[in-house]
């Protein structure tokens, strides 16, 4: 997920806060999907991190749990942010600015690589078991 050098300086970057939170929640879902054949109908990008934490840790890939948990804690207002842009882009009109937009961005792009590490991990563990998520 990469912004054009310059978009944000020229398009509505409210748009930019709610892609980037659908990105990361879509991506989370995916990766829940891939391990447990199952999509939890949630929409919180805590809560989604939470169910593949506890998932994880059920599996028994403590490991990727540990990570996954570390990286929300550290994240937590970030994905607060994240949320918000979410139902606010969804359901009511907020504006952004540019410097809030790179962030959020930044954040999804974080949790993209944090979920990559998961799946790697995963897969060279051979976790893919299936189950409810």
């Amino acid at each position: 997920m990469k912004v054009p050098d310059g978009t944000l300086a020229v398009e509505n970057t409210t748009q930019f806060w709610f892609e980037a939170e659908q990105a990361a929640q879509l991506a989370i879902k995916a990766l829940l999907h891939e391990l447990t054949g199952s999509v939890p109908r949630a929409h919180s990008l805590s809560e989604l991190l939470g169910v593949l934490d506890r998932f994880l840790a059920r599996a028994g890939l403590e490991e990727e749990a540990s990570l996954i948990a570390g990286f929300a804690a550290g994240q937590r207002r970030r994905l607060w942010m994240l949320e918000e842009a979410y139902y606010r882009g969804r359901y009511g009109y907020v504006e952004y600015g540019r410097e809030e937009a790179e962030e959020c961005v930044n954040t999804a792009e974080s949790i993209l690589a944090v979920l990559e590490e998961v799946r790697r991990r995963a897969e060279a563990g051979e976790a893919s078991v299936g189950g409810t998520a």
